[in-house]
């Protein structure tokens, strides 16, 4: 996925989930729902093998705890002080597990048992670049900018019981394309 769908799917994941009890979850899920890009700094070194590095140790199910741990402990001692740091280390889990299943399900997959296996999965239900779950995950906050911003948690839950349909449907026609 691209980096504002992944913004996008974390707001709705802290609007939804998080609201009422994390005044900054909104914030918090979004910055978690980009961690795993991390990998991406390999390019920074201008070398044809960092594409080989693309989803790998950034979105390694093994090492996002760690990544995971260092954010939370940064987003403790800087913007979140009055949350505990048990909450936030969750919350940042969510938003990179759900980053990493954002990236499965697209045709570019991830290598989640990185640095144990190079073994690559994708799902290939749904494009990198999806106008639509972009959409479905941006409507939430397009409806509390027309004012609506009381029921966003509920905006926020039912966008992504929607993004959820909306996989299941992919993943139907997916499998019918392939003729399964």
């Amino acid at each position: 996925m691209d980096p504002v769908t992944h913004t996008l799917a974390g707001v709705a994941l802290g609007n939804a989930l998080y609201r009422d009890r994390v005044p900054k979850a909104a914030f918090i899920l979004a910055a978690a729902s980009n961690l795993p890009d991390i990998d991406a700094l390999s390019h920074l070194s201008f070398s044809i093998n960092a594409v080989l590095l693309r989803r790998t140790f950034g979105h390694s199910a093994l090492l996002i705890p760690l990544w995971c741990a260092g954010l939370a402990w940064a987003l403790k001692r800087k913007w979140c002080r009055e949350t505990m740091f048990s909450a936030l280390f969750g919350m940042c889990l969510t938003g990179a597990y759900f980053h990493v299943f954002l990236d499965l399900i697209n045709s570019f997959g991830v290598v989640p048992l990185w640095p144990l296996s190079g073994w690559r999965p994708e799902l290939s239900i749904v494009f990198i670049i999806d106008l639509i779950l972009t959409g479905i995950l941006a409507a939430p906050l397009a409806l509390a900018a027309m004012g609506l911003k009381r029921d966003l948690a509920i905006y926020s839950q039912a966008s992504l019981a929607l993004a959820g349909v909306y996989f299941m449907l992919c993943g139907s026609a997916h499998s019918m394309a392939l003729g399964q």
